[in-house]
């Protein structure tokens, strides 16, 4: 009898693992989507945290955020901004039941490289990233990696040549404005064009960046933005990247106002080779900028509100 009773037990024992293995292959999915909403309404996926880089500046397109459940596309562009902007690698979020477009919204952004440099260039330069990359899976799991375009190493030495730059010309009694000219003079005086990677020709120096600039002695338009945005920031002066079809130049808030500030159209090269030092879009309202050249400085004003 007690061995009769014994084998009922397993043979219930084994009917109740069948039905529960059936029914969570039957239910895997609301099951996957219940534990999904619950780790994202309990905040508990991730967190981004920001570095010594971080931006905290608000932004009228682009704001960092601590919601990492997201109800609309601006909720993911911010996703991706405070990503960016903590200087952190790689993330990972959940697209809750709720917001029914949330994938087809987040596709658009992951495939629009236009867009996501865009949002890159309100980050500090050193958490810029050179590429990014969106992963997501049917169980609205969505991951993001990057490589920033400086390496540990680069921002050591390039914040040590910043330091000895600081040091030789700000003087205590210097203003905001005056502090940008007399940096903006000394870029301009220590850099030349690099017209032959602008044309594609020779990918040889790192002008496109901070470094080519201040250890190379070239620079193209980014190489020229990203060392002054270096300065802006070591100054807590709002500022960010400001970007055309072809073109990328600083946008500053000085006296209450933003400026538009474009060292290489400061940098002109001239037919004979020699060095000039240009101020015509030095801290100029964005009036004046349409009016001097309106066709490389014709920037997404959707985006860039601030220049507008």
């Amino acid at each position: 009898m007690k061995q009769h009773s014994k084998y009922i037990k397993r043979v219930l024992a084994g009917l109740f693992s069948v039905a529960f293995i059936i029914s969570l292959f039957i239910y895997q999915d609301q099951i996957i989507n219940y534990t999904q909403n619950l780790i994202v309404s309990n905040g508990k996926i991730e967190q981004i945290t920001p570095n010594a880089y971080t931006v905290d500046y608000e932004f009228m397109f682009i704001k960092n955020t601590n919601d990492l459940e997201p109800k609309d596309k601006q909720d993911l562009l911010n996703i991706y901004y405070t990503l960016i902007n903590s200087g952190q690698t790689t993330l990972s979020f959940y697209c809750p039941n709720a917001y029914n477009d949330c994938l087809d919204n987040l596709k658009k952004i992951a495939y629009d490289n236009e867009l996501l440099s865009h949002i890159n260039n309100f980050a500090h330069p050193f958490n810029s990233f050179k590429y990014i990359t969106t992963k997501f899976n049917n169980r609205n799991h969505i991951t993001i990696e990057l490589v920033h375009n400086y390496t540990p190493e680069k921002i050591e030495k390039i914040n040590a040549e910043v330091d000895k730059i600081e040091q030789k010309l700000i003087k205590p009694d210097m203003n905001t404005e005056q502090k940008i000219r007399v940096i903006h003079d000394h870029i301009i005086d220590i850099t030349r064009y690099d017209v032959d990677r602008a044309n594609k020709e020779d990918f040889s120096r790192e002008s496109d960046t901070a470094y080519g600039p201040l250890f190379q002695g070239y620079a193209i338009c980014s190489g020229y933005s990203d060392l002054m945005a270096i300065f802006l920031n070591r100054w807590q002066v709002p500022n960010y990247r400001i970007a055309s079809e072809n073109h990328i130049w600083n946008l500053v808030y000085v006296n209450h106002t933003w400026l538009h500030l474009d060292l290489t159209w400061n940098d002109p090269v001239m037919p004979d080779g020699s060095d000039v030092i240009d101020h015509t879009f030095f801290l100029i309202t964005n009036e004046k900028l349409q009016e001097i050249e309106p066709l490389e400085h014709r920037f997404p004003t959707h985006i860039y509100i601030e220049g507008k």
